[in-house]
């Protein structure tokens, strides 16, 4: 199935997220059933899900959990990758996941086949799915060079995970971190603004405070 315009690709997959202080759109699905990492860690006490965002505020609200529910039907039907293609297309900066994460390893080939093909767009894509992220260097090789995708680290001030170098992302609970580039969003209302360090896949490691 082919797509001419977005307003289809929209009818068909639901709505693309739009964060109003990200440079982008996202693609964003629920957290608690599409992160089970992030489940198991929001039982333990200082890890950075013990608190997540993605479970309050706003996502709480059944338009939403609506969306959401739409969203996560239709990653796993056959046609959601040409959808998503075309509502992308030429988006300059994309994140994968505002909320949610990789759910399957099959989910994550049908990401990587949307990246390949909207070369145009730089995408970044956080996750604690390492094992997904490791068997796909295994079998294929390398990651798109349009994609930086950042393993999170599990705890706040804990150390940030290792796969064959790709880029990681921590939690510092105050002050400065002690590894990796700062993010500075908190000093613009939580506003990306001019920076964009999340998808620079040449920036090992960025740290985010507490919130």
């Amino acid at each position: 199935m082919e797509f001419a315009t977005k307003k289809q690709a929209v009818a068909f997959s639901g709505t693309l997220a739009n964060p109003s202080k990200m440079p982008g759109k996202s693609w964003d699905l629920e957290a608690r059933e599409t992160c089970p990492i992030g489940a198991k860690l929001s039982k333990v006490a200082g890890s950075v899900c013990a608190s997540c965002y993605a479970s309050k505020g706003q996502y709480k609200f059944k338009k939403a959990i609506n969306a959401h529910s739409i969203r996560l039907e239709k990653t796993k039907g056959d046609h959601w990758q040409n959808a998503m293609i075309t509502m992308i297309g030429a988006e300059p900066y994309f994140r994968w996941h505002d909320s949610g994460d990789l759910y399957s390893y099959s989910y994550l080939l049908k990401i990587i086949e949307v990246i390949k093909a909207t070369p145009e767009s730089r995408h970044w894509m956080p996750t604690h799915q390492k094992d997904f992220i490791r068997r796909y260097l295994k079998e294929h090789g390398t990651l798109p060079d349009n994609l930086t995708v950042r393993l999170s680290s599990a705890m706040i001030d804990g150390k940030p995970p290792t796969v064959d170098n790709i880029a990681t992302s921590t939690v510092h609970s105050k002050g400065s971190p002690h590894i990796g580039h700062a993010c500075t969003a908190n000093m613009r209302g939580g506003s990306c603004g001019n920076c964009r360090k999340c998808w620079n896949s040449k920036i090992q490691n960025i740290s985010y405070p507490q919130h």
